[in-house]
């Protein structure tokens, strides 16, 4: 009876591609593997596991840094690996301003690859306490829920330019 049910199952995808000589294991892992792909093809895998959301990470300037007034600051934000490519652009704020988008920075062509960073130069840095946060987007998968994702906050400090002293030095000779 199997055996007939499995000689329906392949006739009715056409006539035997060998000869009737096949013995009938093999002749049932066909029917078998026949009946796998159409059920495959019909149903969807199980969504895999959701992707971890990536982190963000300034690297530049240290915490506690101090910087001369006048000089640029070089902010750098690191983006984990977890998902590189679901990502929006890294904003950049200073005491809850936006100061500007950190533009990707070039990698090398290495493997495996090194996480993404991304730079902004603030050039006009305020004398004063600062305290500098990144942010981004994070799309996830394709139609899912999107979050904000936002970095430790470091601080760092621009003083002010202590002037140079080029005064000429007196020297007063006295007679006695």
């Amino acid at each position: 009876m199997l055996l007939r049910n499995a000689q329906a199952a392949l006739n009715q995808f056409g006539p035997p591609i060998m000869n009737h000589s096949i013995s009938f294991p093999l002749r049932g892992l066909a029917t078998f593997l026949l009946g796998c792909a159409s059920l495959f093809a019909q149903v969807a895998p199980p969504p895999g596991p959701k992707p971890e959301p990536p982190t963000l990470r300034i690297l530049q300037p240290t915490n506690h840094t101090e910087v001369i007034a006048g000089t640029a600051v070089s902010i750098v934000v690191q983006v984990s690996t977890n998902a590189p490519d679901g990502h929006g652009p890294v904003s950049v704020f200073s005491d809850d301003r936006f100061i500007g988008v950190a533009e990707p920075m070039a990698q090398i062509a290495i493997f495996p690859p090194p996480p993404p960073q991304f730079s902004l130069v603030w050039s006009n840095a305020p004398v004063g306490a600062h305290r500098v946060v990144a942010s981004m987007i994070f799309a996830g998968s394709p139609g899912g829920p999107q979050s904000l994702l936002v970095s430790q906050t470091v601080s760092f400090q621009v003083v002010a330019a202590v002037p140079p002293t080029n005064d000429v030095p007196v020297v007063t000779v006295r007679t006695l």
